[in-house]
């Protein structure tokens, strides 16, 4: 059971570091931080993989467990 349980927090856990993600690397932050210059062309492409990642674990997550939403 404990497996099933590590397995349940570990994919809400991931969704919530994509989410941190999505929120703290958007253009108007990365600038008020000074990081735009170098961090701006990567941002598209964090912000892309972790809305996949994001979804990917929801689509786990209803697969294993049911409606999770």
């Amino acid at each position: 059971a404990s497996v099933i349980t590590w397995t349940y927090q570990r994919l809400y856990m991931t969704i919530a570091y994509c989410n941190e993600i999505l929120r703290e690397c958007t253009e108007d932050k990365l600038k008020g931080r000074g990081l735009w210059d170098k961090m701006g062309r990567e941002c598209a492409t964090y912000r892309a993989e972790a809305r996949f990642l994001r979804a990917y674990c929801y689509s786990m997550l209803c697969d294993f467990f049911g409606n999770v939403s």
